[in-house]
């Protein structure tokens, strides 16, 4: 009441929504070099839509970031070893056949055999890819083969087992 008399009347109240609804983050991105080979540093560049606001790269074990960009520096790689006759007779020589391959310069995997010998196998410009070495046992046993080493420019590591039965004796007649 104002003045005794009554007072009525009315107003109009507008709202306006300045906001927008935003939809969730839609991941894009793209790497360089566009073909890398292992062992390349890889640069990746983050293009999503959507307006993302945090990010989590993750390279396996070679590392990870959480940076608009990140770069991956080390691809991991295993050796993987393959004998031939895996289970070879004293004497007999054995294969070992491995992936990946030794296909460029300064590429080098050493071999330990697991009965005190050693080997290795590098890059040879007109002779690589090379992808295999052979080792003769010459007492019977399970021996633990492990390799290591740089195989198209990354480090890599691998192992398997060979068992030699020991030879028989002689018989004497």
């Amino acid at each position: 009441m104002a003045g005794g008399g009554s007072v009525s009347g009315s107003t109009s109240v507008t709202v306006i929504n300045n906001c927008q609804l935003t939809s969730a983050p839609t991941a894009v991105f793209t790497w360089t070099p566009p073909q890398p080979h292992v062992g390349d540093v890889v640069q990746f560049t983050d293009q999503s839509t959507g307006g993302p606001t945090s990010w989590a790269w993750s390279f396996g074990g070679s590392g990870s970031g959480t940076s608009l960009t990140a770069v991956a520096t080390e691809a991991l790689s295993n050796l993987s070893i393959t004998p031939a006759p895996a289970n070879p007779a004293v004497g007999q020589r054995v294969t070992f056949t491995f992936s990946p391959g030794v296909t460029i310069a300064n590429d080098k995997v050493t071999f330990t055999f697991g009965d005190g010998n050693t080997g290795s196998v590098s890059y040879i410009a007109g002779f690589c890819p090379c992808a295999s070495i052979t080792h003769t046992y010459t007492v019977g046993g399970t021996f633990a083969v492990s390799a290591t080493g740089t195989a198209g420019g990354a480090s890599v590591s691998g192992s398997t087992s060979v068992t030699s039965p020991a030879r028989a004796p002689a018989c004497s007649g």
